[in-house]
This record gives structure tokens, C-alpha cells and sequence, in this order.
């Protein structure tokens, strides 16, 4: 099939687990809607266990089961963030699925999603599952397409014209943890919505598998801290848009040439403003990684605000991408 006909490009990151990510592959073969149109783009984090070489043999018994096939095989483990920026970088796919190895899907699962997509105003989907928040609770199951705040990373659907239009995962949440909830809220002040579609359930029976226990309450503080000191309010506020976002005077907005920035080169763009203005980066995703440069110090500069699109991103979509991620009161795009 030519990449030109994929319908959806199915985004999954693998890192150990291949117990988990076993599941996940089985549920997909048994749906009886078939993957003719689907490309999977599957990144693996340098995992130690068997999972590299297991899902090449799966993927070897099931050849005619995908419309399409991109894989990379990471030499270190860039992380959550970052793996899924990459994959997401190269589908080809009309549509965009995130969907966690820890996930198990239900029969007409995508078209469910794809119906979910074409409700006025929505700009990413999600089912219902196991052990989710209010919004994506088993509770609603059969309640139909119910308009919701947030939806979650560990399914979500979205036109690839969305990503383009809002920008990637936001690298400085590294591991994982609220990347997905700083997505949303980028989204919703460019003034899109999210919906469930409860009549599917797709099962998440060990969220954050990778994971121990106490480096997720880690990543759940440390993250937790950055998005409040991005935005000036905390990321479980969902539904209630009258708290005031943080704001400066105004944003200067430049576009990088390259992905990898330069510490100094920064800094010294920082101490050319004012401390009322904030510095928008924005940063093609490239296939060397983890942009250190900015990551690191935007971790530690509030005023340093950065967002990464994918690597094939037009300059067309600058408007759209500051009204997503501008935090300030007026906008100068100095790229």
C-alpha cells in the first residue's frame, strides 16, 4: 500500500515489557475490523529484555496485518517524551494513535475513535477504560460520545493536522507523567475540544508498566511542579477556565534552524528581554534526539518556553502553533 493511503498511523513505544506489549498485539490481531489501512510505527527504547527480538517474530507471522510498517530501534533509551515525538515525527498517517504496550484493545475500537474525531470542534478522542479519571471512566460505558476536558495519553487519536497545529509531546517532561495534560491545555487555548467515545473500551490494566511505583510518584511531583510553573495553575483543574493562566507582557517567538540549541546562544537571547517577556522556541523534532540544549534550559528559565513540531512541520503553521503555546499578552514573531 502506498503511505499515501494509511488512514491511521498507529504510534507505539516499547521499552521492556513484552509481556504487556504481547497482549497489546494479540488484542490488535483478533479485531475482526482488519489493519489494511493502518501503518504501525513502532520505536523500541534499547529494551534489555527479549521484546526486540519477540516482536520481530510476531511481526514476521502477522506480515499482512498492517498496511504499512515504520520501526526504529533506539541504541539508548531517549525516554517517553522524546520516543513517542519521534515516532509520531515519521507516521504518515491522515490520523495519529498514541497507544500504550500496556493497552489491550476491543473490536471496532479505531472506527469508534474515527467517529468520535468527526463531532464538531473535537481535535483528539479516547475510549473508556479500566482504572481512568472521571472523564474516562468504565462508569460512562454505552453513554455515547460525551465531550470531556482532558483525554489521556494511553489512547488518543488525533488528526495529524492537530500535532502540526499545537506541536509535539513537550520534551522537558522526559519520562512521562502530565506530558499529555500540558498537550491538552495547548489545545484547548487554541480553542479545541476532546471527547470519549463511550461505547468502546480499550483496557489499561498496568499503567506506567515501565515504571516502579516510586519513580512514577517521582515523575507525578517533579512534573507536576513544571507544568504549574509553565502555566500558573496545576494541571487537575480541568473544567473550570475561569483561573487565570500565567502570563507575560508579551512573546517573542523564534523559530530554530536546527533541532540541537545552544545553552548560551540562549541565554544570552533570554538577557536581551525584559523579564515581562517570555522567548517561544520553536524547535523541529530531528533524528538525533533529545535537543539537550533547550530541554536543560528550559527546564530552569520559566520565561523559556519551547514547543517541538514535527520535522516536516511548515512555517504556514507559526499563527497557530504561538496561539496554542504564547503565554503572553501580545505576540512578536521575530523568526
Amino acid at each position: 500500500m502506498n503511505r499515501c493511503d494509511i488512514t491511521v498511523s498507529l504510534v507505539l513505544l516499547t521499552f521492556n515489557r513484552w509481556d504487556c506489549t504481547i497482549r497489546l498485539l494479540d488484542s490488535l490481531s483478533a479485531d475482526a475490523d482488519g489493519y489494511s489501512d493502518v501503518e504501525l510505527v513502532w520505536i523500541d527504547n534499547n529494551s534489555t529484555d527479549r521484546t526486540k527480538c519477540e516482536f520481530d517474530s510476531w511481526l514476521a507471522s502477522h506480515e499482512r496485518l498492517f498496511g504499512g510498517l515504520v520501526r526504529r530501534f533506539n541504541d539508548t533509551n531517549h525516554g517517553f517524551v522524546v520516543g513517542v515525538n519521534e515516532a509520531t515525527s515519521l507516521a504518515s498517517g491522515r490520523y495519529i494513535c498514541l497507544i500504550n504496550s500496556d493497552a489491550q484493545v476491543t473490536s471496532g475500537w479505531r472506527h469508534a475513535l474515527l467517529r468520535a474525531l468527526h463531532e464538531p470542534g473535537v481535535a483528539a478522542a479516547g475510549p473508556v477504560s479500566d482504572g481512568m479519571p472521571w472523564n474516562q471512566s468504565m462508569e460512562h460505558s454505552g453513554q455515547g460520545i460525551k465531550q470531556v476536558p482532558v483525554v489521556y495519553g494511553f489512547c488518543l487519536m488525533a488528526p495529524r493536522w492537530i500535532f502540526d497545529q499545537v506541536g509535539l509531546l513537550d520534551e522537558r517532561y522526559g519520562r512521562g507523567v502530565i506530558e499529555i495534560e500540558d498537550w491538552c491545555e495547548r489545545a484547548a487555548r487554541a480553542g479545541m475540544g476532546f471527547a470519549v467515545n463511550t461505547d468502546v473500551v480499550v483496557n489499561h490494566n498496568e499503567p506506567h508498566a515501565s515504571y516502579t511505583p516510586r519513580v512514577n510518584g517521582m515523575l507525578h511531583i517533579r512534573n507536576r511542579q513544571l507544568f504549574e510553573r509553565k502555566w500558573g495553575i496545576g494541571p487537575w483543574y480541568w473544567g473550570n477556565r475561569d483561573l487565570p493562566p500565567l502570563q507575560y507582557a508579551r512573546t517573542v517567538v523564534r523559530v530554530a534552524a536546527d533541532g540541537v540549541l545552544d545553552d548560551r546562544w540562549l541565554r544570552g537571547e533570554l538577557g536581551t528581554l525584559g523579564g515581562d517577556t517570555e522567548l517561544l522556541m520553536v524547535v523541529r523534532h530531528c533524528d538525533d534526539g533529545n535537543h539537550l540544549g533547550w530541554v536543560g534550559l528550559a527546564r530552569r528559565e520559566p520565561r523559556l518556553n519551547v514547543v517541538c513540531v514535527p520535522f516536516n512541520w511548515h512555517e504556514s503553521q507559526l499563527p497557530s502553533v504561538c496561539r496554542a503555546n504564547s503565554r503572553g499578552v501580545s505576540i512578536e514573531i521575530l523568526a
